[in-house]
């Protein structure tokens, strides 16, 4: 639409999962803006370990990560001109010389009656000693800093990951081309950059990136397929500067309430579409429309309800930046609920009678006496509306409601706030259904890395105990059984195991035992699609095979490590490719021991700490391995 679009045809849901998706198909081509590079120098070692683990992927394994060659000048000229500094946190000396300077001022009026006023029980001299001490004593933790964000350590991890993705482009020949165009462009507002004209320099930055990522998509926007049929590629562009002349956000958004779409105004997030000159410039160069772009945040969000795992560290740095800069800029909006009333829960019009479905167990939140031995027998039972929370009907008459409310929203900035606050309402009576469904979403708000809802599991043998046993057990059948069934009670092909690893700690544990009889009677049906069952301590064997071979590089002997067998399960996971037809996501080129636990765990629903990796060289088990020449590896199910 070369007009634009006044309402956003999707879902907040549908909109992230169909963005999602784009980005995991691997014949997508994703493209980096300077603004992300500089975007690394914010985020902690492990959050970058995160991206780069997820660029090199793209990379290494289908070749389909660009940076264009205008982003990579004007991040050599950002970080030669120190600028970047600015961007990581405030390291520990500057902290220390900021605090000094406030004990210094206070030093200057600090008297009696001033510390009266704060009720502080000292002396002046003792107060400001004590400042002196407080000031020593945070060095001892913010000296952490140091080893997170020192700008040249962050530099190289750039240069050694990215440095092969940058485009061959021709500079001097895109500048004359953009300097050609560019003042005709921007007298008629034509994107992008027309919003930069004003700068003394690099004002056709912008233009000069979207004729390389023009480029790029004329040479290879079609896939070419083995019936010689060209289909479309998208491309992805990926960049924090959201210019009105890049993309535009939709007035209003769908949401779906009852089974009724309605429309809710586009906020908290705004979800925003590419400029529609831009892709009708994009389609009339390359021959079809299937241009985006996004930020990384939106797109990690968008990553996370696909395939979270990997990317919990970049999630939930992302969270905590992005509530810095609000601070920052003081613009810090109160995230209460969903944007608008009746953004929360999706439910049916189906009214479920669940008189039947009683539950058998008692209904006051209280721990079980160590002689119960009756009521630690019983075998938990929701009613329909919790075990298909489809069509849990939310009434907000209490604090449980409100929470679960919350955490259906998929925002991560309604929902994080909405898990700190359960610490406030844990001791209180609830009907077990309501508890049930909380665990259920806390659980689904982890696995869309959610911040918060990543530290409650994270902790979650911590998180437990400070519930009444019998809540807990409650709270835990609802985690449980989210990792099987989807919001319709229906059993998943694939099971939702992102984070299973402390769940499955737990439920082996004998205060448990409640939990773990439930999600027995549920999954005993389906027990020819399930290898590792909840509250078993047992190992399954990963039998791998490597080889260590040589090869001359450059007249250097290279040492490399050769994948020649995986076997789990007992079958063989490696293949020729015509053998299979869904290989591992980084497996054709290389990998780790580590990411192959990783993939079997979420494919199969097995805690890494279930996996038994039995390696012919254990003295190699941190090498990255290579696939041989021709092979794949499939670790689906």
């Amino acid at each position: 639409m070369r007009l634009g679009q006044h309402i956003l045809p999707n879902t907040e849901e549908q909109y992230l999962k169909e963005l999602g998706r784009t980005a995991e198909n691997p014949e997508t081509y994703v493209i980096l803006d300077t603004s992300i590079l500089g975007y690394l120098y914010k985020l902690h070692a492990a959050a970058r370990k995160d991206f780069f683990n997820w660029t090199t992927e793209l990379e290494l394994t289908f070749g389909r990560l660009f940076i264009p060659a205008w982003a990579a000048h004007e991040y050599r000229a950002k970080f030669k001109a120190g600028k970047f500094s600015d961007y990581a946190p405030a390291g520990p000396t500057q902290l220390t010389n900021s605090l000094t300077t406030l004990r210094e001022t206070a030093a200057s009026f600090v008297d009696g009656d001033i510390l009266n006023k704060i009720a502080y029980k000292g002396s002046r001299e003792e107060f400001l000693e004590g400042f002196d001490k407080a000031i020593d004593e945070l060095g001892s933790f913010t000296c952490v800093f140091n080893q997170q964000f020192d700008i040249w350590s962050i530099h190289g991890e750039i240069a050694t990951t990215l440095s092969n993705c940058i485009l061959d482009s021709d500079l001097a020949d895109l500048c004359a081309r953009a300097s050609a165009v560019g003042d005709a462009r921007n007298s008629h507002r034509l994107p992008p950059g027309f919003r930069d004209s004003g700068k003394s320099e690099n004002k056709y930055g912008d233009l000069i990136i979207w004729f390389e990522i023009l480029s790029l998509g004329k040479e290879k926007g079609f896939i070419q397929s083995a019936t010689e049929e060209k289909n479309p590629r998208d491309l992805i562009f990926v960049t924090n500067d959201e210019k009105a002349d890049w993309v535009y956000g939709p007035t209003k958004r769908l949401v779906e309430i009852k089974g009724e779409k309605k429309e809710i105004p586009n906020r908290e997030p705004v979800l925003k579409l590419t400029d529609p000159r831009l892709v009708a410039e994009f389609q009339a160069t390359v021959g079809h429309d299937k241009i985006h772009i996004v930020t990384l945040p939106i797109l990690v969000k968008a990553l996370s309800t696909i395939r979270p795992k990997g990317l919990e560290n970049l999630a939930s740095a992302i969270q905590i930046e992005d509530k810095v800069s609000k601070a920052r800029e003081a613009e810090v909006t109160t995230q209460g609920g969903p944007a608008d009333e009746e953004s929360g829960a999706t439910v049916t019009t189906e009214k479920l009678k669940y008189a039947s479905e009683t539950v058998l167990v008692p209904t006051r939140s209280t721990p079980l006496e160590e002689n119960d031995s009756a009521a630690a027998d019983f075998v938990f039972e929701y009613p329909l509306d919790a075990l298909r929370d489809s069509a849990y009907e939310l009434d907000g008459s209490d604090s449980i409601d409100a929470a679960i409310k919350a955490l259906k929203s998929h925002n991560w900035y309604v929902q994080n706030p909405a898990v700190q606050n359960i610490k406030k309402f844990r001791d209180e009576e609830a009907e077990p259904r309501k508890w049930f469904v909380l665990g259920r979403n806390i659980y689904q708000a982890a696995c869309g890395n959610a911040q918060k809802a990543l530290e409650f599991m994270k902790n979650l043998d911590i998180e437990l105990a400070r519930f009444p046993q019998q809540t807990a057990n409650h709270l835990l059948s609802g985690m449980l059984y989210e990792i099987y069934f989807n919001s319709d009670g229906e059993f998943r092909g694939t099971p939702k195991a992102a984070h299973i690893e402390e769940i499955m700690k737990a439920v082996m544990k004998a205060e448990f035992k409640n939990a773990c009889d439930f999600i027995a009677s549920k999954i005993n049906n389906h027990e020819n699609n399930i290898v590792f069952k909840p509250g078993s301590a047992d190992c399954l064997p990963l039998i791998i095979q490597i080889t260590e071979e040589q090869s001359e590089d450059d007249e250097q002997i290279k040492q490399t490590f050769v994948l020649q067998s995986v076997q789990f399960l007992g079958n063989e996971r490696i293949a020729t490719e015509d053998q299979i037809d869904v290989f591992f996501r980084s497996g054709p080129s290389r990998t780790t021991i580590d990411q192959i636990k990783s993939e079997l765990s979420n494919s199969y629903a097995v805690p890494e700490w279930a996996i038994d990796v039995r390696l012919n060289l254990p003295q190699h088990a941190n090498k990255i391995l290579l696939l041989p020449p021709g092979k794949l590896l499939n670790l689906s199910r």
